[in-house]
């Protein structure tokens, strides 16, 4: 072989090793030859579609094409379909014997479209009896809450040798001892020991609502002032006068201060309180920046999310509402204060509804009839899932376990 064939060919596995490189990196970068409809090829930017699902053996396709998911090391458990053109994509999943999830994703030119929440929930969930006995330890139905209310206003009399019946604002379980409940009047905030029949005031407060958390009371007093006692010291903590609120529009000061309060709510972080008007005005105090803001109107009931950072809402028109109190840069983007309706079918008005705490981002909803599991994402349609029918009302143990009550029997639910 001679010199110049040799350099011939080391010239030619140069050259080879770049095309072949260079190929590699614009692959990597998300280029690719693609076949058009008309059967010609086009080198364009393609884009990927990223799904993390649960069971992770369901079938997966994309405008009806089948895809083997493919649960790479580096993909943290979901399964990452690359090469796809821009443009919108049905994704259908389904498993026997469990409900089917759809949606249409967008995929754009480099970049990742994404559903990392996906559950599958089975068709037929299985519930077992449990004794009312322990499943009241940790579930106050309407039936136990007159049962309590009827045993205070005896006990006040007797023991206490006070006026037994006055108007009670609230009633609570009692966080560090199941037996025992918290029974919160215009004056007083007392302990009720329904195992030993007796009744001591926790304290003298006048609240207009209130919560309870682990370790204190936050409550509302008559002169629209926050305050904070602990349940630990027995004693007022924190007591802060509440500002005068930021309208929805963020434009001028609100003049005047919140109406009635009707109940309050703390999430796991502590950093914010809210706060539902009689009239429907849902307001966040947030602690830190000594700021009331109003967040939505209109709304009959709410709950905090698990993470704290979005509320579901049950709108006077009878719809669930999400709102996000922060920045949301997941699957979907939201910005604080956005909101969306969550798009499911009319069952009647919702009777309650509540997070599921292990399965972030879906609701249980307790319709007249039904009560559904449906998963919160912006982009439609918003899937949902047969909980169980004619359920009587439902609730969580302090592990997360849920219960339900249907006719009159107390069921653990397996899901």
């Amino acid at each position: 072989m001679t010199k110049k064939t040799r350099k011939f060919i080391l010239y030619g596995l140069i050259l080879g090793f770049l095309l072949a490189a260079s190929g590699f990196i614009l692959y990597a970068l998300g280029w690719s030859f693609n076949q058009t409809t008309d059967g010609s090829f086009t080198f364009r930017k393609t884009g990927a579609i990223f799904l993390k699902i649960r069971p992770g053996d369901a079938l997966v396709k994309i405008n009806g094409k089948s895809y083997v998911q493919n649960h790479g090391l580096f993909n943290n458990g979901g399964d990452l379909t690359k090469g796809l053109l821009p443009g919108d994509y049905q994704i259908e999943i389904s498993k026997e014997n469990y409900g089917a999830w759809g949606k249409k994703l967008t995929v754009e030119a480099g970049l990742v479209s994404s559903a990392t929440k996906i559950f599958l929930f089975p068709e037929e969930i299985s519930a077992e009896p449990v004794l009312r006995k322990e499943a009241e330890k940790f579930w106050l139905t309407d039936n136990k809450k007159e049962e309590i209310k009827s045993l205070f206003y005896s006990l006040k009399q007797k023991q206490l040798k006070l006026p037994g019946k006055v108007p009670i604002v609230q009633i609570a379980p009692y966080l560090f001892d199941a037996t025992k409940a918290l029974v919160a009047t215009q004056k007083a905030v007392y302990v009720l020991d329904r195992q030993n029949f007796s009744l001591e005031i926790l304290a003298p407060i006048s609240a207009q609502a209130l919560a309870v958390s682990d370790s204190e009371i936050v409550f509302l007093d008559r002169q629209n002032n926050l305050q904070i006692y602990g349940l630990a010291n027995h004693k007022i903590m924190e007591k802060i006068p509440l500002p005068l609120p930021t309208p929805l529009n963020n434009s001028e000061q609100l003049t005047e201060p919140v109406e009635k309060i009707t109940k309050i709510a703390l999430p796991k972080s502590g950093a914010r309180i809210a706060l539902l008007t009689k009239e429907g005005g849902l307001f966040i105090y947030e602690k830190p920046e000594n700021e009331l803001k109003l967040i939505a109107e209109k709304i009959k009931e709410f709950r905090f999310s698990p993470d704290n950072k979005k509320v579901a809402m049950l709108t006077q028109n009878e719809e669930i509402e999400i709102i996000f109190l922060e920045d949301y840069r997941r699957d979907f983007e939201m910005a604080a204060g956005e909101k969306f309706k969550l798009d499911l079918p009319k069952k009647g008005a919702p009777l309650d509804f509540g997070w599921l705490p292990e399965i972030l981002d879906h609701l249980i909803i307790k319709y007249p009839e039904e009560t559904i599991i449906a998963e919160i994402d912006s982009r439609p349609p918003t899937n949902w899932w047969l909980l169980g029918k004619n359920v009587q009302s439902f609730a969580f143990d302090n592990e997360n376990n849920l219960y339900f009550l249907r006719d009159n029997q107390f069921l653990k639910v397996v899901l």
